[in-house]
């Protein structure tokens, strides 16, 4: 291979070549090794919040579910009030 400029013959692979190449492959591990270390902080992370929501999501599943026949109470009083009034139900 030749450099363009000076027209000298460059070695294909010189030490500085194999360093830089051996750096950019630590460099480039180091770096998945990292990425890695803060996908699983962050999925730890998920989990916590997570674990602490739930205990939330129980009582209001709850209360939902103590609140529903009171729901179906004002129904069935809204439709007293319209067979004591006589109106029509239906068609």
């Amino acid at each position: 291979m030749r450099d363009w400029f000076s027209g000298r013959s460059i070695p294909w692979r010189s030490s500085s070549t194999s360093a830089s190449i051996s750096c950019s492959s630590s460099r480039r591990q180091l770096q998945a090794t990292s990425n890695f270390f803060a996908l699983s902080l962050g999925l730890r992370l998920l989990k916590r919040v997570l674990e602490f929501l739930e205990p939330l999501v129980q009582v209001l599943l709850a209360l939902r579910q103590l609140l529903e026949p009171a729901q179906h109470l004002e129904l069935l009083a809204l439709l007293g009030v319209l067979l004591r009034r006589g109106l029509p139900l239906g068609s």
